[in-house]
């Protein structure tokens, strides 16, 4: 089941891909007159199966060799994503404007090359965002951080996570949550790569997202039995008088719904974290008497524009949100996945300053 999920996400996301190399080209064609003959969909092929061909060869073989032609994939897929971005806003300015005011494409690929050496840049570090929070039927004030969609693999190794682990030791929660993602599964990860995670000096808990599915959750268990992260598989646990549950994320990504909280047993009356990897199933959550659900998964599309399209496909796609009487929040991610580049989003390490709320609902 975990190899056909992989082929098949490995397919659409192929021909996803190959469609958006399709349009790039055919903008740089249409600029410079340039007739569509063989070369043409020769190079539509050739920078379609780029990434892929670069992701199956780093997962199988994963040498240095193949790291380095993962990386270079990786930000050329970057580089195209953000060019057809400015490609729609150039399109746009040549069918409002008069042609002396529109500068030559050369201009366009220029800036194609600052914003990409920016969001490699953007992307090699990460903010502390301080979220101070009311939760019901808590005793006294804790402090809580969540990291989500890390995604440790070829991009993000042992060097990040050791950073990541040091300034959170120094913000010194009481306890940090992994709204999932923790693996890329772009390369086969070993207790090594995920040792600085080790240094925490607090308990860590980890809800299962979509690529630990392709991971495999065995695997990810017995990498992380090195640390003390605990893998949160549809249960829950106590720590600090908060009950803290951990859902995997759904098998059919579509699914809105969460059957899996209906079958864990918690106390309503106590204060409750969900960690759940996809920003859906509110309605159940805050029916069953979620106080917080923490959430990630979207990336906040990592790269613009996809920034943009994020808030086309989840109402509650980034950020703090209040769902009747329950708080969600959305994280932007802690690390990225495909290109090693973020463009009008940052990875976030975020710090919630939960104080007991007053006239509780339960």
């Amino acid at each position: 089941m975990r190899i056909l999920r992989l082929v098949l996400f490995l397919l659409i996301f192929t021909a996803v891909y190959m469609g958006i190399n399709y349009l790039a080209l055919s903008r740089l064609y249409v600029w410079y007159g340039l007739a569509r003959e063989g070369i043409f969909y020769e190079c539509v092929l050739f920078l379609g199966l780029f990434f892929p061909a670069a992701a199956v060869l780093e997962r199988t073989l994963h040498s240095g060799s193949t790291r380095i032609f993962y990386i270079c994939a990786s930000i050329l897929m970057g580089m195209v994503t953000v060019f057809i971005g400015l490609t729609g806003i150039y399109e746009i300015f040549r069918a409002i404007l008069p042609s002396r005011f529109i500068p030559e494409p050369y201009y366009l690929m220029v800036l194609l090359l600052v914003l990409s050496v920016y969001g490699i840049v953007n992307a090699r570090g990460f903010v502390v965002k301080e979220i101070p929070l009311q939760l019901a039927h808590l005793k006294k004030p804790i402090d809580i951080v969540q990291l989500s969609d890390l995604h440790v693999g070829v991009i993000n190794r042992a060097a990040y996570l050791k950073t990541l682990a040091q300034r959170i030791n120094r913000l010194k929660p009481a306890m940090v949550l992994i709204t999932g993602d923790l693996f890329d599964g772009s390369t086969p990860v070993d207790v090594n790569t995920i040792q600085p995670l080790a240094d925490l000096n607090m308990p860590v808990f980890l809800s299962a997202g979509n690529h630990e599915l392709y991971e495999g959750l065995h695997q990810v268990e017995k990498i992380i039995s090195t640390t003390n992260i605990r893998l949160l598989r549809n249960e829950m646990t106590m720590l600090g008088g908060i009950q803290i549950i951990g859902i995997d994320n759904p098998v059919r990504e579509s699914r809105r719904d969460l059957p899996a909280l209906r079958e864990i047993s918690f106390d309503p009356s106590l204060p409750t974290i969900l960690l759940y990897h996809p920003p859906t199933g509110m309605e159940d959550a805050e029916k069953a008497g979620i106080d917080l659900q923490l959430s990630g998964h979207t990336h906040y599309g990592q790269i613009w524009p996809f920034s943009w399209l994020v808030r086309l496909f989840y109402r509650y796609g980034f950020g703090l949100h209040h769902f009747r009487d329950m708080t969600l929040y959305t994280s932007p991610g802690t690390g990225t996945w495909g290109p090693p580049m973020r463009i009008g989003s940052k990875n976030e390490v975020t710090l919630f300053h939960l104080k007991p709320k007053e006239n509780s609902r339960k």
